[in-house]
């Protein structure tokens, strides 16, 4: 099915929908009660259905073994994905449930008409896999596509971790029976050698909703229009005053996208259902309250998935700062039913400005505080957001880029080049380069050539071990800069792991280094809101550093592990829960 997909989009329209925004289960302990069924299935045949003019690729599961629900054993059923095909364009949300034929997977699900869903898409979505013999359940990687929103009553969520196949099994039957003891998961934690794998990741940098496949309005200026102007009980606040609260942040911070309120919209879900983008004009985003045909699952008390959001992408494409884009022509966000558990006029407001920037074409960022694109939702727009939107949407840039290059030359050089075809105003190009695609620093300059274009060749001497990223900066006669582009050349690097054990940790997390070659450097613990909780000197000649870190005090929540040298940074992410 992926190669299917893989290829649809080399052929038509395409459409993508990037991330979805959810409220965790406290463990799967609660996400086991909640769920209307709960088997281990195996993903046996592909059934395209058509409903109202779209096709879903429906998929057929056999189960193998039956935890919960109105199946057995060896009976079998269909899930529907949230995406679906039309004839001019394939509408995909990012974070669906794609199951391989032949693979088993661990499924939390809820009815939906009369096939199956996930509860929050493939975030409880588990795959078999085996390993010396032995067989465990992982977290799948499509994992990485939610933004999680802090639970409401303070609970942080148990990690999606690794588990032994058969232990986490007999754990969630016993859940499920009255007398059953509080819920440990500690029991079926696979061995940290297992798979090599922990928590899901944390996307780095910017990111754009389509991958490889980069995507962008061409027309900046979009109407929003919403559909019901629906008020929230706890806030008070309906969805026009909603949306405008929203529009006034995006254009404080994001002045290369012109958004207006379009106001009330005609959606009928008597004659609109099941949901597609024909409905919408183009340059239009479409705002959805009380999710009208039903698309997403209810939310489970205030657990579930809570608004997604995206953008139509279309062929043909365009070129811009070197690339190759996607033309985004329509958007749309669907707000479930149960979101005023949020509590505030503040919460749906980032989290609605949250889904909404999917809309402009952004991807989460890296999972730093105060970032409203940060994979842990909600949060006021922040620096790196802006450098994000900025990129995508400049104005008027003086400069037009049509080629953009970083090839690697022998053991510690890179070569950048560069092709412009106008150049108005333009005084100088500066070349950035940095070590983690955030923080960059000037290392070379050459003057522009002339109002006609030209072609541009600059040369790092001493590039650094690992990746290498390079920016490009245009600066116009007036002092006005703007970035280009980025572009990245990797290099062999000293081997250097860095390790926090157990994850999630309780009264102490042991640190271990492991390294092939002399290393002296800090080590550094941030808590979720930046402040540095933990510094300590390390200098290993080679091989294994272990320490044991106390972390009596530490409130729970997600922490970052920052190992620094001289010419490294390695970093990684563990779980606080103490309590």
């Amino acid at each position: 099915m992926k190669f299917f997909l893989k290829l649809f989009f080399c052929v038509v329209a395409v459409s993508h929908l990037p991330a979805t925004t959810i409220i965790p289960f406290a463990h799967l302990g609660e996400a086991y009660q909640s769920s209307p069924m709960v088997v281990l299935a195996e993903a046996v045949s592909m059934q395209p259905t058509e409903v109202g003019g779209v096709v879903f690729d429906d998929v057929e599961f056999a189960v193998r073994s039956y935890l919960k629900g109105p199946v057995e054993a060896g009976s079998y059923f269909r899930i529907r994905p949230y995406g679906y095909t039309q004839p001019d364009s394939r509408f995909v949300v990012s974070g669906d449930f794609e199951p391989e034929l032949g693979r088993t997977y661990l499924l939390f699900l809820s009815p939906y008409e009369n096939v199956w869903r996930p509860m929050m898409l493939s975030y409880y979505v588990f795959e078999e896999q085996q390993n010396q013999g032995k067989f465990y359940l992982s977290p799948i990687a499509a994992n990485e596509g939610f933004g999680t929103f802090p639970r409401p009553d303070g609970v942080v969520p148990e990690p999606l971790v690794v588990y032994e196949r058969d232990a986490l099994l007999e754990l969630l039957r016993g859940y499920g029976r009255p007398d059953a003891p509080a819920w440990s998961a500690k029991g079926a934690l696979a061995p940290k050698s297992a798979l090599g794998a922990g928590a899901r990741a944390v996307p780095t940098g910017c990111e754009l909703i389509g991958g490889a496949n980069y995507a962008r309005w061409l027309n900046n200026a979009m109407t929003i229009n919403y559909s019901p102007n629906y008020t929230y009980t706890n806030s008070g606040i309906n969805v026009n005053d909603l949306l405008n609260d929203v529009l006034v942040d995006v254009a404080g911070s994001y002045t290369g996208v012109a958004p207006s309120n379009g106001g009330l919209g005609n959606f009928n879900p008597a004659t609109q259902c099941p949901l597609s983008y024909s409905f919408i004009a183009f340059q239009q985003i479409y705002v959805l309250a009380e999710d009208p045909c039903n698309e997403v699952t209810d939310m489970a008390g205030c657990s579930g998935t809570l608004a997604v959001g995206g953008a139509q992408l279309w062929t043909p494409t365009h070129t811009y700062k070197g690339d190759t884009w996607f033309n985004i022509r329509k958007g749309k966000v669907v707000i479930n039913n149960g979101v005023d558990c949020m509590g505030s006029a503040t919460a749906l407001k980032l989290m609605l400005l949250h889904e909404m920037t999917h809309s402009f074409g952004i991807g989460h960022l890296t999972a730093q505080a105060n970032q409203n694109m940060a994979p842990y939702c909600c949060n006021p727009i922040g620096s790196l957001d802006m450098t994000c939107m900025n990129y995508i949407y400049d104005i008027a840039l003086p400069v037009e880029l049509t080629a953009f290059e970083a090839q690697k030359l022998g053991d510690r050089q890179s070569v950048l080049s560069w092709t412009t075809s106008a150049e108005l105003g333009n005084r100088y190009f500066v070349v950035e380069r940095s070590t983690d695609g955030i923080n960059f620093e000037p290392v070379g300059r050459l003057e522009a050539t002339g109002r006609n274009g030209g072609t541009y060749t600059w040369t790092d001497e001493h590039a650094l071990p690992g990746v290498n990223y390079y920016r490009l900066v245009q600066t116009d006669a007036d002092g006005h800069t703007s970035y280009l582009g980025i572009r990245s050349v990797r290099f062999e690097t000293v081997g250097l792991h860095l390790e926090l054990w157990p994850n999630p940790a309780h009264e102490q997390v042991q640190a271990t280094v492991l390294t092939d070659a002399p290393l002296d450097g800090t080590l550094i613990l941030t808590a979720p809101d930046g402040r540095k909780v933990f510094e300590k000197n390390i200098s290993v000649e080679s091989g294994v550093w272990r320490l044991d870190i106390p972390l009596e005090g530490l409130p729970n929540g997600h922490y970052r592990a920052v190992l620094v040298s001289k010419d490294l940074v390695k970093s990684t992410v563990f779980v606080v829960a103490s309590n």
